[in-house]
């Protein structure tokens, strides 16, 4: 059973994969540029915040999160007409991916030791250095 803070990991990188791929593909972007720009908007910040913390950046330990990001390409392919034609769409994923990142870079923080004040930037990092 998954818990609930790999839960928001998970639907927070499925949320921001869609969020880089939606605005490489409408910059025309190939479907391999569109999955880099995915995958590094879904990763970056917690990929900062892991080296902060002196941690092995998350993504280079579990698979996991670039399988999530070529879901998130499938996606889009399968629903691109619909996903690129709402301007707003890029805000909702983006939305969705930074209150799921900062709970989560919260909690990392906070399971290294670190007092809640590191653990809100770290929060904050993951969810916003990324894209």
């Amino acid at each position: 059973m998954i818990d609930f803070i790999s839960f928001c990991d998970y639907t927070g990188t499925f949320a921001f994969a869609i969020s880089g791929i939606r605005l490489a593909s409408a910059k025309q972007f190939d479907w391999f540029g569109a999955y880099v720009i995915g995958v590094v908007t879904a990763v970056g910040g917690g990929t900062i915040r892991d080296i902060l913390l002196n941690a092995t950046p998350f993504w280079m330990e579990q698979a996991s999160y670039l399988i999530i990001s070529a879901l998130a390409l499938l996606f889009v392919i399968i629903f691109r007409k619909y996903v690129i034609s709402l301007n707003n769409t890029f805000f909702i994923f983006d939305a969705i991916g930074l209150g799921l990142f900062g709970v989560v870079g919260i909690e990392k923080a906070l399971a290294f030791g670190f007092p809640m004040w590191v653990a809100i930037v770290m929060g904050t990092i993951t969810g916003a250095f990324g894209g």
